[in-house]
């Protein structure tokens, strides 16, 4: 049996939908594991009320401790499954998509192996109808990188993305699960970057594809870039040489440290944007396929607010001094 990990939070929205998707799979057998993670726009109630329909048994359990680590700790905690397959609220599925990853497994297993699959995540249409969002998706790789997974049978771990991942759950239990000192960014790097220390492969199949229900607004998710970024140096700490620390340093230095007065005018870019459609922009210089001005700005300030996460985290992590003349621990 196949058990899905659903961590929920405020994910009234999008529930419904996810769990109709999971409930038509073909050809397996699974029930679906959903922990609630303190929600307040009345996700519990709709996951109990949903979970008392006919269909795959629905299993619904709330979690204290904030963040996506515990929620899917915990979920997997409860899983009756001899697999887990990974998932979010917001993810839409085919119906051969469980039946798929089960074959995969059999297809890319090695006997004693530790293996996971990375399933591919994609964005709907209707999710990239907004001119942030088609930047976020089609210019950067902030969200997704599977560009960068080099061989797919032993696929980079810095691919590692929950919301579309399985292994067995012996294998899921025996890493330990998602470090809860990373309750938000950095967890699934991280158990990808276990995993391959244990001796164990990731493989990146692009062929199974989830959509990824989740339009986010421009100024909203430069705030998440700056919770990720904070968790950075303790990634970098845990785990040394996966990334490189000289370019780090650089980032800050430049993107943060010395990009405000840059930042300042993608910002008013923006505004002017906004306030006059149509409006002839100023270019600005920045590394972006298109070079569109809107585009260049949102780039910009996704840098900036990452590397300000990534330099407030190291003051933490490291002490008040780590960035004194780009120097100190990194």
């Amino acid at each position: 049996m196949i058990s899905v990990l659903i961590p929920l939070f405020n994910g009234a929205r999008t529930l419904a939908a996810c769990l109709a998707d999971w409930r038509a799979q073909q050809e397996v057998e699974l029930e679906l594991v959903v922990v609630d993670n303190g929600s307040t726009d009345g996700s519990l109630a709709l996951a109990e009320e949903l979970a008392a329909r006919p269909g795959a048994p629905v299993r619904v359990f709330q979690e204290a401790t904030p963040g996506p680590s515990a929620a899917t700790n915990r979920a997997a905690r409860e899983a009756r499954g001899d697999w887990l397959l990974l998932s979010a609220q917001d993810m839409r599925v085919p119906a051969d998509l469980a039946r798929r990853h089960l074959a995969a497994h059999l297809r890319h297993a090695r006997p004693g192996e530790l293996l996971a699959l990375q399933g591919h995540i994609a964005y709907p249409p209707a999710a990239l109808a907004t001119p942030f969002m088609r930047c976020l998706v089609e210019e950067t790789a902030f969200q997704f990188a599977f560009e960068q997974a080099g061989n797919p049978l032993d696929a980079d771990p810095t691919v590692c993305y929950a919301p579309h991942l399985s292994l067995h759950a012996a294998v899921y239990r025996r890493l330990g699960g998602f470090d809860e000192d990373f309750p938000y960014g950095w967890q699934d790097t991280d158990l990808g970057c276990r995993l391959r220390a244990a001796g164990g492969r990731l493989v990146y199949e692009p062929g199974l594809v989830a959509w990824h229900d989740h339009p986010v607004e421009g100024r909203a998710y430069c705030r998440r870039m700056e919770t990720v970024g904070r968790g950075l140096p303790r990634f970098v700490d845990k785990h040394p040489g996966v990334l490189e620390l000289e370019r780090i340093r650089q980032g800050v230095g430049v993107h943060f440290l010395q990009g405000g007065r840059l930042a300042s005018a993608a910002q008013r870019l923006l505004r002017v944007a906004e306030e006059h459609p149509g409006a002839t922009l100023p270019a600005l210089e920045v590394e972006t396929v298109r070079h569109d001005p809107v585009n260049a700005a949102w780039v910009i300030l996704l840098k900036y607010h990452f590397h300000k996460g990534v330099h407030d985290g190291g003051r933490l992590h490291w002490g008040a001094d780590c960035w004194r003349d780009l120097g100190g621990r990194v």
